[in-house]
Protein backbone atom coordinates (compact mmCIF):
# COMPACT_ATOMS: atom_id res chain seq x y z
CA UNK A 1 0.00 0.00 0.00
CA UNK A 2 2.83 2.31 0.73
CA UNK A 3 4.16 1.59 -2.70
CA UNK A 4 0.81 2.42 -4.22
CA UNK A 5 0.64 5.64 -2.26
CA UNK A 6 4.15 6.47 -3.37
CA UNK A 7 3.38 5.68 -7.04
CA UNK A 8 0.32 7.92 -6.85
CA UNK A 9 2.52 10.73 -5.58
CA UNK A 10 0.86 11.18 -2.21
CA UNK A 11 3.04 12.72 0.47
CA UNK A 12 2.06 11.80 4.03
CA UNK A 13 3.21 15.01 5.48
CA UNK A 14 1.43 17.02 2.91
CA UNK A 15 -1.74 14.93 3.33
CA UNK A 16 -1.70 15.38 7.10
CA UNK A 17 -0.99 19.10 6.72
CA UNK A 18 -3.90 19.40 4.27
CA UNK A 19 -6.17 17.43 6.63
CA UNK A 20 -5.16 19.73 9.55
CA UNK A 21 -5.71 22.79 7.31
CA UNK A 22 -9.13 21.40 6.31
CA UNK A 23 -10.12 20.84 9.96
CA UNK A 24 -8.87 24.33 10.91
CA UNK A 25 -10.77 25.78 7.92
CA UNK A 26 -13.94 23.94 8.98
CA UNK A 27 -13.54 25.18 12.55
CA UNK A 28 -12.96 28.78 11.35
CA UNK A 29 -15.94 28.62 8.98
CA UNK A 30 -18.13 27.21 11.71
CA UNK A 31 -16.98 29.78 14.27
CA UNK A 32 -16.99 32.91 12.11
CA UNK A 33 -19.27 32.19 9.18
CA UNK A 34 -21.76 29.37 9.83
CA UNK A 35 -22.50 30.44 13.43
CA UNK A 36 -23.33 34.06 12.61
CA UNK A 37 -25.19 33.05 9.43
CA UNK A 38 -27.19 30.42 11.33
CA UNK A 39 -27.88 32.93 14.12
CA UNK A 40 -28.98 35.48 11.51
CA UNK A 41 -31.28 32.87 9.92
CA UNK A 42 -32.67 31.93 13.35
CA UNK A 43 -33.38 35.58 14.14
CA UNK A 44 -34.94 36.05 10.72
CA UNK A 45 -37.14 33.00 11.26
CA UNK A 46 -38.22 34.38 14.66
CA UNK A 47 -38.95 37.78 13.11
CA UNK A 48 -41.06 36.16 10.40
CA UNK A 49 -42.89 34.06 13.00
CA UNK A 50 -43.43 37.16 15.17
CA UNK A 51 -44.62 39.11 12.11
CA UNK A 52 -47.11 36.35 11.28
CA UNK A 53 -48.35 36.36 14.88
CA UNK A 54 -48.67 40.16 14.81
CA UNK A 55 -50.50 39.97 11.50
CA UNK A 56 -52.91 37.42 13.02
CA UNK A 57 -53.37 39.66 16.09
CA UNK A 58 -54.01 42.64 13.86
CA UNK A 59 -56.48 40.65 11.76
CA UNK A 60 -58.25 39.49 14.92
CA UNK A 61 -58.35 43.03 16.31
CA UNK A 62 -59.66 44.24 12.96
CA UNK A 63 -62.44 41.64 13.10
CA UNK A 64 -63.27 42.70 16.66
CA UNK A 65 -63.31 46.36 15.64
CA UNK A 66 -65.56 45.49 12.69
CA UNK A 67 -67.91 43.59 15.02
CA UNK A 68 -67.96 46.50 17.48
CA UNK A 69 -68.59 48.92 14.61
CA UNK A 70 -71.46 46.76 13.33
CA UNK A 71 -72.91 46.48 16.85
CA UNK A 72 -72.56 50.24 17.38
CA UNK A 73 -74.16 50.91 14.01
CA UNK A 74 -77.05 48.61 14.93
CA UNK A 75 -77.41 50.35 18.30
CA UNK A 76 -77.42 53.76 16.62
CA UNK A 77 -80.04 52.56 14.13
CA UNK A 78 -82.23 51.34 16.99
CA UNK A 79 -81.80 54.64 18.83
CA UNK A 80 -82.67 56.52 15.64
CA UNK A 81 -85.80 54.38 15.23
CA UNK A 82 -86.76 55.08 18.84
CA UNK A 83 -86.21 58.81 18.33
CA UNK A 84 -88.27 58.72 15.14
CA UNK A 85 -91.06 56.83 16.90
CA UNK A 86 -90.99 59.30 19.80
CA UNK A 87 -91.08 62.21 17.35
CA UNK A 88 -94.02 60.63 15.52
CA UNK A 89 -95.83 60.07 18.81
CA UNK A 90 -95.08 63.62 19.94
CA UNK A 91 -96.30 64.97 16.61
CA UNK A 92 -99.43 62.83 16.83
CA UNK A 93 -100.04 63.94 20.42
CA UNK A 94 -99.46 67.57 19.43
CA UNK A 95 -101.84 67.13 16.49
CA UNK A 96 -104.46 65.59 18.74
CA UNK A 97 -103.90 68.38 21.24
CA UNK A 98 -104.38 70.97 18.50
CA UNK A 99 -107.49 69.15 17.29
CA UNK A 100 -108.84 69.05 20.85
CA UNK A 101 -108.08 72.73 21.33
CA UNK A 102 -109.76 73.55 18.02
CA UNK A 103 -112.77 71.41 18.91
CA UNK A 104 -112.94 73.12 22.30
CA UNK A 105 -112.79 76.54 20.63
CA UNK A 106 -115.46 75.50 18.16
CA UNK A 107 -117.62 74.13 20.98
CA UNK A 108 -117.09 77.39 22.87
CA UNK A 109 -118.03 79.42 19.80
CA UNK A 110 -121.11 77.26 19.25
CA UNK A 111 -122.10 77.62 22.91
CA UNK A 112 -121.52 81.36 22.70
CA UNK A 113 -123.60 81.55 19.52
CA UNK A 114 -126.38 79.49 21.15
CA UNK A 115 -126.27 81.70 24.22
CA UNK A 116 -126.33 84.79 22.03
CA UNK A 117 -129.23 83.37 19.99
CA UNK A 118 -131.07 82.49 23.21
CA UNK A 119 -130.52 86.03 24.51
CA UNK A 120 -131.76 87.42 21.21
CA UNK A 121 -134.77 85.07 21.30
CA UNK A 122 -135.53 86.17 24.86
CA UNK A 123 -135.19 89.81 23.86
CA UNK A 124 -137.43 89.23 20.86
CA UNK A 125 -139.94 87.37 23.01
CA UNK A 126 -139.85 90.18 25.56
CA UNK A 127 -140.27 92.71 22.81
CA UNK A 128 -143.02 90.65 21.20
CA UNK A 129 -144.65 90.28 24.61
CA UNK A 130 -144.46 94.02 25.13
CA UNK A 131 -145.83 94.62 21.67
CA UNK A 132 -148.63 92.11 22.21
CA UNK A 133 -149.30 93.58 25.64
CA UNK A 134 -149.48 97.02 24.12
CA UNK A 135 -151.76 95.78 21.38
CA UNK A 136 -153.92 93.89 23.85
CA UNK A 137 -153.97 96.89 26.08
CA UNK A 138 -154.90 99.14 23.19
CA UNK A 139 -157.56 96.77 21.89
CA UNK A 140 -158.88 96.12 25.35
CA UNK A 141 -158.85 99.79 26.10
CA UNK A 142 -160.84 100.56 22.99
CA UNK A 143 -163.28 97.76 23.65
CA UNK A 144 -163.52 98.34 27.35
CA UNK A 145 -163.63 102.08 27.25
CA UNK A 146 -166.88 101.79 25.64
CA UNK A 147 -168.16 98.98 27.85
CA UNK A 148 -166.36 98.78 31.25
CA UNK A 149 -165.55 101.24 33.97
CA UNK A 150 -161.92 102.32 34.27
CA UNK A 151 -160.89 100.37 37.46
CA UNK A 152 -162.26 97.04 36.13
CA UNK A 153 -160.65 97.82 32.82
CA UNK A 154 -157.20 98.22 34.46
CA UNK A 155 -157.67 95.01 36.43
CA UNK A 156 -158.57 93.14 33.27
CA UNK A 157 -155.46 94.44 31.46
CA UNK A 158 -153.17 93.53 34.32
CA UNK A 159 -154.62 90.02 34.42
CA UNK A 160 -154.10 89.63 30.67
CA UNK A 161 -150.48 90.80 30.96
CA UNK A 162 -149.84 88.43 33.84
CA UNK A 163 -151.16 85.50 31.79
CA UNK A 164 -149.02 86.47 28.81
CA UNK A 165 -145.86 86.43 30.95
CA UNK A 166 -146.47 82.82 31.91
Amino acid sequence: MSELIHKLGIDWKLLIAQAVNFVVLLWLLKKFLYGPVLELLRKRREDIKEGAQNAEKIAQELRQIEQRRAAELERVKKEAEIIIQEAKQAAKARGEELINQTEAKIAGLIAEAKRHLEEERIKMMDQAGKDVKELVFMVAEKVLEEQLPKDIHEKFVEEAVRRLKK
